[in-house]
């Protein structure tokens, strides 16, 4: 402001002023000529829509605004400064602002990070700064126009920004919004929030189970593992069966029972994403299999066609059957058998051989066990032997007009009871109610003869007699070495039924020690039960006939034995007339073959005789190979005037590795002297 300096003694004063306040302006005095005022306004305005100034006169009697020597007052100009201290104050934006955050942990992108600003003088900036560093989230300048005292718009708000934690590290994080005004005062507005980006994961185990697919029959306690990055792990919820989930317990989740647990875990951190969400393992499962239920296993009757099999059955709506036992032992205890035994998915069968068993009461226990190691087990009672009995004979003559039998069916009356009554005035008893029920029973054909008894005077009654038959077997028999021969047999029931088209194995073995048997023929039984088979020329044998029965019968077997001599023979003697002390030479043969492998050899013992006395000179033992040997005499000394007829004789010797009889060879004679 320009002021003349007799402005003052005019009687004129100058002021500032604005809404609220003034400021005045005093007459400094004028040396010289003009000056130009710069005196500031020394205090604080209050915010005012207007500033200015004035002149006014301060005299009463009035002030001439023309002063003596014609002096015009005059305003060359004013010129006005503004200072500010304050800085711009910032206000943010969202209730979920990442600042709002400060001190917890958080993750995932989108986080919103808008904020307001205002300031008297105007915001001109406003950044973002992430850890000191600033973002490029917003680095807005407004323009300023510094003809006014607002230069700046306020409030303002940046455009919107948000923060993505992902693309920062693990650990703390410092945020600050940051404002500038005209006057270039900075307000913030800070905090620090705890970024965790690393996943969270979650595994299932069962210590108690090392394979849950597996079906076991205990309980099982389900262990859950979880796992997460610097915010921790924030909770474990699980479930089963698909069952509202609770908070993991301590120790485990234990499940007990029969059937198929699914226990469904998971985990979160303590980390939340802008909708207030945790990161999640995701729901992890495992299946647990448990079978605490035994199976259940029942006997089936007995197949009358087949009665020596067991068939039990069983089954387990859980793991399933995976194996089975049948054992049997005396009703009247010992230890159990065991039986062989198979598993067809539903049954456990097995068979016992009643013919190899005692006979008498036994007892059966079967057991079943599932897949868990759950067992059943149940027992019942049988009487041995199941089967019929059966009779295998066998002769070497013909077994003639065999004592047989047949099936008859007969009517008989069951259920009667008796009671007493009279006839002809006598009291008697007599039967009364019952029922007539079909039977079989087996009647033998015997050959009978009837006779007439007198058993009183003029009385008479004729009587059946049938005498019981006996059947001549000959289950031994004697033939020459190098003879074929036959056997007969007859196979029936213990009752004697005949059994009909049944094979009879014959089994022969060299009756020599350690000889085994081996297969010589199959007969097949006649309508009659009757059969028969032809046994080649051989050694001495046992033979046996073997039933092995059928389904409903029981094996049996008949023992024979057959004895054939062996064949020796002198071969060639020389010479035929010696002196006394002369030698004779004899060759000799053993026929048979079969004869026992060197050094053992067989045994030959070499007589001389005359006439009907003789004596054993010695014995050969190394006949083996082809049967040949050769052997000497020597006679004593003697008178040449006597002559003598000597008569030689081998014999083969019994011996426990040769199957054939011991036998003589012819006599040899020798005529010794001269």
């Amino acid at each position: 402001m320009i002021v003349d300096c007799t402005l003052g003694i005019d009687g004129f004063a100058a002021a500032f002023g604005w809404n609220g306040g003034s400021q005045g302006i005093g007459s400094p005095g004028c040396p010289g000529g003009s000056l130009t005022y710069t005196g500031g306004i020394n205090q604080d305005i209050s915010p005012s829509d207007h500033f200015g100034w004035v002149v006014y006169c301060t005299k009463s009697s009035g002030c001439s605004s023309q002063a003596p020597g014609g002096r015009v007052l005059g305003i060359g100009g004013v010129q006005l400064t503004v200072g500010e201290s304050a800085s711009p104050s910032i206000t943010r934006i969202g209730s979920n602002n990442i600042l709002a955050e400060a001190g917890h942990w958080v993750r995932g992108a989108g986080w919103p990070a808008g904020f307001t600003a205002s300031d008297p003088s105007g915001i001109c900036g406003t950044d973002l700064v992430a850890n000191g560093t600033f973002t490029n989230v917003d680095n807005a300048v407004n323009a300023q126009d510094t003809s006014q005292f607002v230069q700046c718009p306020t409030p303002y708000t940046p455009p919107a920004a948000t923060v993505d934690t992902t693309k920062q590290s693990n650990g703390a994080l410092s945020l600050e919004y940051a404002a500038t005004n005209a006057a270039g005062n900075v307000g913030t507005d800070s905090a620090t929030v705890y970024v965790d980006n690393s996943p969270v994961s979650l595994s299932l185990t069962t210590p108690g189970d090392s394979d849950p697919s597996a079906w076991v029959n205990h309980a099982v306690t389900v262990v859950a593992n979880p796992t997460a990055g610097p915010s921790g792990v924030g909770s474990t919820t699980c479930s089963t069966n698909g069952s509202s989930g609770s908070t993991y317990p301590s120790g485990g989740i234990r499940v007990d029972g029969t059937g198929v647990w699914t226990v469904t875990c998971s985990a979160t951190n303590n980390a939340s994403d802008p909708s207030g969400q945790p990161a999640s393992s995701g729901p992890q499962s495992v299946a647990v299999h448990i079978d605490e239920t035994p199976p259940s296993i029942a006997f089936e009757a007995a197949n009358p066609s087949d009665p020596t099999a067991v068939t039990v059955d069983t089954s387990d709506a859980q793991s399933g059957v995976s194996s089975g036992s049948v054992e049997m032992r005396p009703a009247g205890g010992g230890s159990w058998q065991a039986l062989p035994t198979s598993l067809d998915g539903q049954h456990l069968l097995a068979r016992f051989d009643d013919a190899a068993l005692a006979r008498g009461a036994w007892t059966i226990q079967a057991t079943s066990c599932d897949a868990a190691g759950n067992c059943a087990s149940t027992t019942e009672s049988v009487n041995l032997p199941v089967r019929l009995g059966s009779t295998t004979l066998g002769s070497f003559t013909d077994i003639s007009d065999p004592f047989l039998a047949h099936v008859v069916i007969k009517r008989v009356r069951v259920g009667w009871h008796w009671v007493s009554g009279r006839r002809h005035g006598k009291r008697v008893r007599v039967k009364r109610g019952g029922q007539w029920k079909t039977i079989r029973v087996v009647e033998t054909s015997q050959r009978c003869r009837h006779r007439r008894i007198q058993v009183g005077p003029h009385r008479w009654r004729d009587e059946r007699i049938c005498p019981k038959h006996q059947l001549r077997l000959k289950s031994r028999k004697r033939i020459g070495y190098g003879r074929s021969t036959t056997i007969h047999g007859l196979l029936t029931t213990a009752e004697g039924v005949p059994i009909a088209s049944a094979p009879v194995v014959i089994l022969t073995a060299p009756d020599e020690r350690g000889g085994q048997f081996t297969g010589l023929a199959t007969a097949t039984t006649a309508p009659d039960g009757a059969w028969k088979a032809k046994v080649p020329a051989g050694p001495s044998r046992r033979i046996a006939a073997v039933y092995y029965g059928a389904p409903t019968i029981l094996p049996s077997v008949s023992w024979m034995r057959l004895t054939v001599p062996a064949s020796i023979h002198i071969a060639r003697l020389w010479p035929r007339q010696v002196r006394w002390g002369g030698t004779v030479h004899i060759d000799g043969y053993l026929a048979g073959g079969y004869l026992p492998p060197p050094p053992a050899g067989e045994l030959v013992r070499l007589r001389i005789g005359i006439r009907s006395q003789y004596t054993t000179y010695g014995v050969k033992i190394d006949v083996t190979g082809n049967g040949r040997f050769r052997t000497n005499y020597t006679f004593g000394a003697g008178p040449a005037s006597i002559r003598r007829d000597y008569w030689f004789q081998l014999q083969a010797l019994p011996q426990d590795d040769y199957p054939y009889a011991p036998a003589d060879s012819g006599r040899a004679g020798v005529s010794v002297g001269g």
